[in-house]
C-alpha cells in the first residue's frame, strides 16, 4: 500500500512537488539510484546532483507524496522521548552527536532554501517543552540538564500563551525551524532537475541486486536501472542488507490544522511531557494562520478509533487555545 492512497490530506498536499514526472518507460542507467522522494530521497539527489553525479529518483507513487507530505514539519534538534532517556539509554556521546547532526541538518535547510530562492515559508522560532497534567518539575529540570550535556542550548521560562500556562514553568529552546515541507521539496525537485537528475513517479522498485561492481535495480513494469550506487530512502527499508525493517515499529500519529485570527499565537513550536506527547505549530495563511495540533500516537494496528483520537485532540487545543 502507498500512502498516498490514505483518505485524509494534510494542508502540504495541494502542491505538487514534481506534478511532470511520468513512470519509468525504458531501462537507463545514472551514477546513483535513489529510491523514495520524500525529503531524505530528494535532499540525497539534490546532494549529488551538486557534485556532479546523474542522478534518477523512482517513487512507487507521486513524487513527494509519502510521508513527507503528511509530516506537521517541526525543525528540531531534540527527539521524541528527549534526551533524559536518550542519554540514559545510550550515553552522552551518542546524544551530543546526535543533537549536532540534527542542528546541522536544520542550517543546511536554511542555508539551500535561500541559496536556491525556494519560497517554502523557512523561518527560526523558538520551541517550548512545558509540562503535562501530573508531571513534577523534577522532570522539567532533569530534561534541561540533559539537554545540556547533549549541547543543546536551553533555558528555563515562564509563561506560555496557552490558557491555564500563564505561570507554567517550561523550557525554551532557542533556534529551532519550521517550513512548508512540500513547497521545499518542489524547490529541490526543480534544483535536481535543472542540473539534469531525472524523476519518475509511478514507479515501484521490486528488487535491488549487487552484480560486478554495480547495482541493477528492477521495476514492477519489467526496467532496470543500472548504477555505481543505489540509496534506499523510503519510509522503511525495501531491501534486506542490515534488515533495518526487523527493527522498526509502525506508530501512527494524528494531527489536524486550525484557523486561528492572525497572530492571536506567538509563532513558535509547543509540545509537552505527556506519553504520548501533544504537539503545536503555527504556519502562516492568506489571511488567517493555521493552527496545527498533533498527539495521540500509538502503534499501527493497535487501535482503530481515530474519530475519538481527533476528538480529543480538538478538545485539548480548544482549552489551551479558545
Amino acid at each position: 500500500m502507498n500512502v498516498g492512497d490514505e483518505h485524509s490530506r494534510s494542508l502540504w498536499m495541494d502542491v505538487k512537488v514534481a506534478a511532470g514526472a511520468r513512470p519509468l518507460k525504458a531501462d537507463a542507467r545514472a551514477d546513483t539510484v535513489v529510491i523514495g522522494s520524500g525529503i531524505a530521497g530528494l535532499s540525497t539527489a539534490y546532494e549529488l546532483s551538486g557534485q556532479g553525479q546523474t542522478v534518477i529518483v523512482l517513487d512507487r507513487g507521486a513524487i513527494g507524496s509519502g510521508m513527507t507530505a503528511r509530516t506537521t514539519a517541526h525543525l528540531t534538534a531534540n527527539n521524541d522521548d528527549g534526551f533524559r532517556t536518550m542519554i540514559g539509554r545510550r550515553g552522552e556521546k551518542l546524544a551530543q552527536d546526535f543533537y549536532h547532526s540534527q542542528a546541522a541538518a536544520i542550517t543546511r535547510i536554511e542555508m539551500i532554501q535561500s541559496r536556491e530562492g525556494i519560497a517554502c515559508d523557512f523561518r527560526r522560532v523558538d520551541g517550548f517543552l512545558f509540562p503535562g497534567p501530573q508531571t513534577s518539575q523534577t522532570e522539567i529540570d532533569e530534561e534541561r540538564d540533559a539537554s545540556q550535556k547533549a549541547g543543546m542550548p536551553v533555558e528555563v521560562a515562564v509563561g506560555l500563551p496557552f490558557r491555564g500556562h500563564e505561570k507554567t514553568r517550561c523550557l525554551r529552546y532557542p533556534n529551532l525551524a519550521t517550513f512548508h515541507p512540500t513547497k521545499y521539496l518542489q524547490g529541490l525537485a526543480r534544483c535536481i532537475q535543472a542540473r539534469g537528475g531525472k524523476l519518475f513517479a509511478d514507479t515501484a522498485v521490486v528488487g535491488i541486486e549487487e552484480e560486478d561492481n554495480e547495482v541493477a535495480i528492477t521495476t514492477e513494469g519489467g526496467r532496470t536501472l543500472r548504477a555505481r550506487n543505489a540509496v534506499v530512502a523510503t519510509n522503511s527499508p525495501i531491501d534486506d542488507r542490515v534488515a533495518l525493517h526487523s527493527k522498526q515499529a509502525p506508530y501512527r500519529t494524528y494531527a489536524m490544522a486550525l484557523l486561528l485570527p492572525r497572530g492571536k499565537l506567538p509563532d513558535a513550536l509547543y509540545w509537552d511531557t505527556l506519553d504520548p506527547y501533544h504537539y503545536v505549530r503555527l504556519h502562516p495563511g492568506k489571511e488567517q494562520d493555521y493552527l496545527i495540533v498533533g498527539g495521540a500516537d500509538h502503534k499501527s494496528g493497535e487501535a482503530d478509533d481515530a474519530e475519538i483520537r481527533f476528538e480529543a485532540l480538538e478538545d485539548w487545543i480548544l482549552t489551551l487555545v479558545p
